[in-house]
């Protein structure tokens, strides 16, 4: 995909915009921006395109990126500018290459992995334990109404779980489950980590 020219990507900002926001809405040609790795693009309503009344501008939409490797979209809320967007989309693509050298088909902005740890170095067992209590990994229990609870781990549970292998931690990580899996990888090289997806 990467060879697109720019009205190719716009026309698949366009698809987007059509199919996710509605037809009311259009690119701002100003806002567009074509990167070595990343086309950037916003939208506005056509109303306030065509009147430049303030009346009909939309507000609280956020930048939006097209990966040109692959034509993924990453959609930012209002509360990002299309800077701080697009560094943190250069990050979040680091980590998922270096990921995928251990899970092909990983993508970083997928939540549903369940990280299942089968094999670790009994000395760094502890250390893996601190590291999954900082980025407060969590499990659900359920009572006899089928009502759903959160609870975070603690490093007692934490202990008796991986007295046996393989161990599935579920995928409650609380949006850092990238951060874990990258300091798996740069930190404990005799950790072995399978990541489980349920089939769509």
């Amino acid at each position: 995909m990467q060879e697109n020219s720019k009205d190719e990507f716009l026309k698949i900002a366009r698809q987007y915009l059509l199919e996710n926001i509605g037809d009311d809405v259009d690119v701002v040609q100003e806002s567009v921006e074509d990167f070595e790795d990343l086309f950037y693009f916003s939208y506005q309503s056509k109303e306030f395109l065509n009147t430049k009344n303030f009346e009909d501008k939309l507000i609280g939409q956020g930048p939006i990126f097209i990966i040109k490797k692959d034509g993924r979209i990453v959609s930012y809320g209002s509360a990002f500018g299309s800077r701080e967007a697009r560094i943190d989309v250069i990050n979040k693509l680091n980590k998922e290459r270096l990921i995928r050298i251990f899970q092909e088909d990983y993508d970083i902005w997928e939540t549903d992995y369940d990280l299942v740890i089968n094999k670790i170095y009994e000395r760094d067992k502890e250390r893996i334990i601190s590291m999954l209590l900082k980025y407060k990994t969590q499990y659900t229990l359920t009572n006899q109404n089928k009502e759903t609870s959160y609870h975070f781990f603690n490093k007692d549970q934490l202990q008796k779980k991986f007295k046996k292998l393989p161990l599935n931690l579920g995928k409650l990580f609380n949006d850092s489950l990238d951060n874990v899996l990258v300091e798996l990888i740069n930190n404990y090289p005799y950790c072995e980590f399978t990541l489980l997806q349920e089939s769509k």
